[in-house]
């Protein structure tokens, strides 16, 4: 499902992770101390991974643009392993 995606907490229920048209995922409340803030920071989570994935492959861009340090090449590569598992083109 392309993002925006959005959280929304559902009354009484799930937080529903939503794109424009379809329901994306969901997170449900866990068990033990803290639950119901872990469901909310792990809906926010997958509800930022559109926008996160833009923002690795950017980086990735800059990067690959002049990699004059192995710290870079690096980076690149770490950056390429993330995408392909995203993308399933490993």
């Amino acid at each position: 499902t392309p993002g925006p995606w959005v959280a929304r907490q559902m009354p009484h229920g799930p937080w529903l992770i939503q794109g424009d048209t379809n329901v994306a995922g969901t997170a449900h409340e866990g068990f033990g101390p803290n639950n119901e803030a872990v469901e909310a920071a792990n809906a926010r989570l997958i509800a930022s991974a559109p926008d996160l994935l833009a923002a690795l492959k950017f980086c990735r861009s800059v990067l690959a643009a002049n990699p004059a340090e192995m710290s870079e090449r690096i980076a690149i590569g770490k950056a390429d392993v993330a995408i392909a598992a995203v993308e399933e083109t490993q």
